[in-house]
Parts: C-alpha cells; structure tokens; sequence
C-alpha cells in the first residue's frame, strides 16, 4: 500500500546527475542507460542520481507547507497528519527539479577544481541538456497511465533489462581524452573517478537524510523513518484493514485470482515471470519475447482486477481513514521531536529559498 514516505515521491521529471563512482571518458559523448523501477513500486519513469538509470524517484512526499518556501498545489491529494506537519515533505515536483540540478551544476564545478588541483582540465557538463531531463519517447506521463498499459511493471522490467532505452549527451571533455595516449587517458579517468568518490563522500543534499556513523545516535530524520516503518505495521495489523484486505481476496476470487492480498498479487506476477528471468542470458528470441507479451497481457489482467476491487471494496479509503488515526495518535505522543525535524528541514532548506521560489 503507497503512503508517505520519506525516501520515495512519484514526480513526473526526469533528472540526471552525472556523481557515478568511476565513471570515465571515452566516447564523443556520452549515452545514459534506462532501467525500470522495481516490480510494485511507483512507475513513473525518473533518474537514479548515481547510476544515470530509470528508477525510483527519491523526491520527498507531499505536507503541511512553509509558505515561505513551497505552493500550493492544486491537484495534491490529501495529506496525513505527519505529511501536515512536516513542510519540505511538500516540495513540489519542479521544486525538486530546480534544486537537483543547482546541487548537480554545483557539483560540476566542484569535480572541475578537483580536477584542475592535480592537473587535468575538466569542463563541468551541461546538466540542463534535453537528453538528460526530457522524458523518453513513448514513455507514460502519469503513473495512471503507466498501469493502464504495464500493469505492475514487471514484463516491462524484463524487456527494457534486453531492451534498454538509452539517451545521449554531450561532454565537453571527450575531445581532450581523446588526444592523449592511452596511460594519460587512464590516469586521467582515474582522477576522475578518485574526484567523483571524494565529492561523494562530502556532499550532501538537503533532501536526503544525513549520514550516520555506527554508534552514533540516529538523526530525527532516521528516527521518523523507522517510526513510519512501525506504523505500517500498525496500520496492516488493524482489524479494518484486516476486514478490507479480506473483502478485497473475495473480490479477487471472483475475478478469478487466488490472491490473499494486494503485494500477493504482485508477487504472483513475479512468480509467473521467473521462467523468463531465468532465460534471459540468451538474448530476445523469438521465444521469449512472446513469452513477455503472455506476461503483458496476464499482467494487466491481474492489475485491472486489482484496481477494481480496490475501488469496489473502498480499501484505499479505509486505509487513509486508519492510517490518519493512527497518525493522529503518533503526533501526540511525538509531535515535539517531530516538530524539531521540521524545523531543521526548513533551515537546510532556507539556503536555497531563491531556487525554491522560482
């Protein structure tokens, strides 16, 4: 069941940050390689930071705002107790956008004086390039539209692991690669990926949760997020979710899936695709590529009747209605610490008030 989370948010923006540990020079530019998101998770198409692939955003989730910093928007859905009283949750998709690529340009520029400190002439990529923040072609633009023709994901998943979308960009730096020998390009893409391992280890990004040392006591941030990792349990474990959840396999049987809940029927997708997973070693045969298209179809079978009885059995609703009340119950007892984790989000934040407001 999808909910807040601190770690996940479907946004409808493709970023790409070049940080990848290692990566070196040696083409007349570069190509970015697709992957999909896991099986049962948003679907909407977005870039990993540090691979360059198709994955899972990691934008925070929609709350209460600091005007100061975030709009309103008109299309949110409703926001749960703990999305209320935590503002930068509620940071817009193009919010997120403009301040991913300050922090990336940044990055450049920082990888370029790296660079010039041991003696190579590094130029920092255009971050703004089309190729690296349009959406690829043919891709759905909204995760409705996305399960209305892949379902869960998971053929999907399997065809691009063969059938990879690729994009390519420009880098400024090939040409001064591709005029030294070969020992200047290895210590050259050596330093490089020493620079990158170094920047890596250094920055940080106000939207993610600060690093921890073992030992050391968790941040407010960790701690919330382990809280909300119990809530789900609570919330799972709640006799009107167990009621809905039941009402929902009834429904499922008589769409004519023996499924006992809605991950269940993601699983039994996953279990349908093994054979072809296994079978993927020998490239797109004929073979396998019509046992994708079997896939596909039993898939979105599984997904629609999903969908349906979702909506036919309001588990969505329930699940919103408990999930506010227990909540609720959270912010009472912890509504202090959680109110400090807001505040310290709102101050790394207020750095870069000018691109927030754009």
């Amino acid at each position: 069941m999808q909910h807040l989370d601190l770690r996940h948010r479907f946004v409808l923006v493709l970023v790409v940050t070049l940080a990848a540990s290692g990566c070196t020079v040696s083409a007349s530019s570069e190509t970015v390689q697709s992957s999909a998101p896991p099986p049962g998770q948003s679907t909407a198409p977005s870039i990993n930071p540090s691979s360059g692939s198709v994955g899972q955003s990691t934008e925070a989730p929609d709350s209460h705002p600091d005007e100061a910093l975030i709009e309103e928007a008109d299309d949110e859905p409703p926001r749960s107790p703990i999305e209320t009283a935590i503002a930068y949750m509620r940071l817009t998709s193009e919010q997120v956008q403009n301040l991913t690529i300050a922090l990336q340009r940044q990055y450049e520029e920082d990888l370029a004086v790296c660079m010039r400190r041991e003696g190579f002439v590094y130029i920092p990529v255009d971050v703004t390039q089309p190729a690296l923040l349009a959406r690829p072609e043919g891709m759905p633009e909204t995760e409705d539209e996305f399960r209305d023709r892949y379902g869960y994901g998971v053929a999907f998943n399997a065809r691009l692991a063969l059938e990879p979308i690729t994009a390519t960009f420009i880098d400024p730096n090939v040409g001064t690669v591709e005029a030294m020998d070969q020992p200047g390009r290895d210590a050259y893409n050596d330093q490089l990926g020493t620079c990158h391992r170094q920047l890596q280890e250094n920055v940080t990004s106000p939207l993610d949760p600060p690093r921890q040392s073992e030992g050391e006591q968790a941040s407010l941030e960790l701690w919330l997020i382990e809280q909300l990792d119990t809530l789900d349990q609570a919330i799972a474990k709640d006799s009107r979710i167990i009621a809905a959840v039941d009402s929902w396999s009834r429904c499922m049987s008589n769409e004519g899936f023996d499924v006992a809940s809605p991950e269940a029927a993601i699983q039994r997708v996953n279990e349908e695709a093994v054979p072809i997973l296994d079978s993927m070693n020998q490239g797109l045969t004929d073979e396998l590529d019509r046992a994708l298209e079997d896939l596909q179809v039993y898939e979105l079978q599984v997904s629609d009747a999903d969908r349906r009885c979702t909506i036919d059995v309001e588990l969505q609703d329930i699940t919103q209605a408990v999930r506010f009340e227990i909540e609720t119950e959270f912010l009472e007892e912890h509504g202090d610490r959680v109110a400090l984790l807001n505040a310290e989000k709102n101050a790394l934040l207020e750095e870069y008030r000018d691109i927030l407001d754009q």
